[in-house]
């Protein structure tokens, strides 16, 4: 154990509790009665140290806990017990200050944002880690030539292969230059030449940079040609921590070849010199030698006076399979990376690149919800479609009359006033509940949350900014569809000046409100599996009691009291009565003053659930 480690692990340990399931016809109906639960320990008791700039292997079979620690040691999960220090931080108090000074790569699950070009992730990087212009582009145009980016670099993620994504979530793991990586099985899936080209930008930053990585991996081949250090797992327990040599000689001593001869009679009489046969089992043998150390290739060179003797052909420091044209390339790369050393950063990020980066998250929360413009075009058809039937079933409902008596106290209701109502309430309402492409409850689901929380950002702040583009983004459709119903007379000019002004005040409480429900019922994807019955249920009632469907100045008296107890009429009804003048004066302010309180207290009650939803945090792996 030294003092100069910068990551020390003592007593690691990790438990998870599994709810029971039976099966059988009514194993359903006894799961859910019963909810018994059985406890799973992932990882016990592991404790070891890493000296900057070491390469460690970190092996062991399917489910021995390799992932369940590298969430641990970047602060995804919080342990059941033990420490766990990186540079002097502990990852799960101190997450954000801790992120700022590591890059996690997972093999099966990309930080980059899936419908955008693979430049946008990386300059959300920038932002996120303060990345000086000057250092980002430097390391850019380094990663690009040494990684073959150029290509993809304006290509969407989702149309990547999958060596080209690595190489991506590799790059945007490494442009700010972190003083520990994490690498999560990286070459899983990919072929020889994406393997090898990996492995050659791992050694050259390991090398160049003195840049700390810990390697999980189910091949070998990474372990020998990357690692100097070999930690081995097996059922949550640390059993071997050395070097790969050793661990070869100690438990597998011995190489056994098979080979099955042409004619299966002569299995039993085959025999290689300096192997012994270990057995014979249906016409082929096993032949079983110990290796000896691998000599180095040689060749002859020729003098003029004859021929000189044998000498070692030594590997370049390249990739294999490099050309030989491309070697002058490659030195100037790796002079350019050693350039500069990799610094440990430990303080937080500042206000402004939080501001940035917040600006940058709902910018490209909105441009991924472009993508699918076409879906957007045909749920604003459909948006067109139920403000005209509403319209009509209205103009119907006051046959002919000029004016319906409203309770309530809000007096006489006019026909346009009403019809302006339904226009602006439905639109409105379905700009601010639409389903975009980024949500919590999504990215719980495709497991995506862990890369959120190993950025140096609250992963509240990240889904709420996430939110608040996806309505950016639906506006100017919503603008559009009122236009359209603005030509057949469905909107009407705001009462006065000030009922604009106090229109926007409440249309900006009406975002807050709305961001802060859908993200306390994203929560319930922590603990229920299927939510499709929950966001349907929820959007049927915010639309009812919100007063999109029917005005509250035409509902009883007493489902009004029911729906002042919600703050769905602060999303839609009060916004929208202020505009057309039927709130006013000190109606106006208590609607205000309402709207405003239950921004205050939906935002207090979803900071207290959150510590509860994080303690859920659950990736998969492990």
């Amino acid at each position: 154990m030294s003092d100069e480690a910068v990551i020390r692990v003592r007593n690691l340990s990790k438990e998870f509790r599994r709810p029971r399931r039976f099966e059988g016809p009514l194993g359903g109906l006894r799961t859910l009665l019963t909810r018994q639960h059985s406890v799973v320990s992932a990882v016990e008791d592991v404790s070891f140290d890493i000296e900057p700039g070491e390469l460690v292997g970190y092996l062991g079979p399917n489910g021995a806990g390799k992932s369940t620690t590298i969430k641990m040691l970047t602060g995804i999960m919080v342990p059941t017990s033990g420490t766990v220090e990186i540079a002097g931080l502990t990852p799960w108090q101190d997450r954000e200050r801790n992120a700022r000074q590591i890059g996690v790569v997972f093999g099966q699950r990309s930080q980059l944002w899936w419908d955008l070009p693979v430049i946008e992730s990386f300059r959300l990087v920038k932002e996120l880690y303060e990345v000086p212009a000057a250092m980002f582009d430097a390391n850019l145009a380094m990663f690009t030539e040494l990684l073959g980016m150029a290509e993809f670099l304006a290509t969407p993620v989702r149309q990547l292969s999958l060596g080209q994504r690595m190489r991506a979530d590799l790059a945007a793991a490494m442009l700010y230059e972190p003083a520990v990586l994490y690498l999560d099985e990286p070459t899983i899936g990919l072929d020889v030449l994406a393997k090898e080209a990996i492995r050659a930008f791992l050694a050259e930053l390991n090398s160049a940079r003195r840049t700390t990585i810990i390697l999980t991996t189910h091949d070998l081949d990474d372990l020998e040609r990357l690692a100097t250090r070999l930690i081995l797992i097996d059922h949550g327990q640390v059993v071997y921590d050395g070097d790969l040599a050793t661990l070869k000689t100690r438990y597998a001593p011995y190489r056994d070849v098979v080979v099955q001869p042409s004619d299966p009679t002569q299995a039993r009489d085959l025999t290689v010199l300096g192997t012994d046969v270990a057995r014979v089992e249906d016409g082929k043998v096993w032949l079983r030698f110990k290796p000896r150390p691998a000599a180095g290739r040689c060749r002859r060179r020729r003098r003029a006076g004859g021929l000189r003797g044998l000498r070692p052909v030594y590997r370049r420091s390249r990739p294999r399979g490099c050309a030989a044209a491309d070697l002058c390339r490659w030195r100037r790369i790796r002079s350019r990376c050693r350039m500069r050393g990799t610094v440990v950063r430990t303080g937080r990020v500042s206000w402004r690149s939080r501001f940035r980066a917040s600006v940058v998250i709902a910018v490209l929360a909105g441009r991924s919800l472009w993508v699918y413009r076409s879906g957007l075009l045909i749920s604003a058809g459909v948006l067109l479609v139920q403000i005209f039937a509403l319209q009509m079933v209205w103009t119907w409902v006051y046959a002919g009359d000029s004016v319906v008596d409203g309770s309530g106290g809000v007096g006489e209701i006019s026909l346009p006033v009403q019809l302006a109502y339904v226009t602006l309430s439905t639109a409105q309402f379905w700009a601010l509940n639409h389903w975009g492409v980024y949500s919590l409850q999504q990215r719980v689901r495709e497991g995506r949350i862990g890369t959120d929380l190993a950025r140096p950002l609250d992963l509240l702040w990240q889904v709420t900014m996430g939110r608040v583009g996806t309505i950016a983004g639906c506006l100017p459709f919503a603008l559009a569809a009122l236009l359209i119903a603005m030509a057949f007379g469905g909107v009407v000019a705001p009462a006065s000046a000030g009922a604009l002004v106090a229109y926007l005040v409440a249309l900006v409480l009406a975002t807050v409100i709305s961001v802060q429900l859908v993200l306390l019922l994203d929560m319930t994807s922590f603990w229920s599996l299927e939510v499709t019955g929950i966001y349907l249920s929820f959007t049927l009632v915010s639309r009812f009691l919100s007063g999109s469907l029917v005005p509250l100045w035409f509902m009883p008296d007493w489902l009004r009291v029911v729906a002042g107890l919600f703050p769905f009429q602060a999303t839609t009804f009060s916004p929208v009565a202020i505009y057309l003048g039927v709130l006013q004066g000190s109606a106006m302010w208590q609607a205000l003053g309402i709207a405003a309180a239950w921004a205050v207290v939906l935002g207090v009650a979803l900071r207290l659930s959150w510590g509860r939803v994080l303690n859920r945090v659950v990736v998969q792996g492990g």
